[in-house]
């Protein structure tokens, strides 16, 4: 995880634009989300949890990541099969 975190950091524009290509949300918002005031978001601990996932809709169309919440967004929206095999013992 720490060459992901290393990117985020180093790249927050590119990182912005290829969160746009993969969510379809505006790259703007991606990015000032990743840069200034410094130390505002840590990359640390990146495994999500499910109650963080349960929020994590409703947050997203707060904010207007989403257009809309998927129906069900547990059952099988969020796959954390990915993280899981990149975090040792989770």
């Amino acid at each position: 995880m720490k060459g992901i975190r290393v990117f985020i950091e180093n790249n927050p524009r590119l990182t912005a634009v290829m969160g746009e290509v993969y969510t379809g949300s505006k790259t703007d918002v991606f990015e000032r989300i990743l840069t200034p005031p410094p130390n505002r978001i840590s990359y640390t601990n990146m495994m999500a949890n499910k109650g963080g996932m349960t929020i994590m809709p409703k947050q997203l169309l707060e904010t207007e990541l989403w257009p809309d919440v998927p129906n069900n967004p547990m059952d099988g929206y969020f796959d954390m099969q990915i993280a899981e095999q990149l975090v040792p013992g989770k």
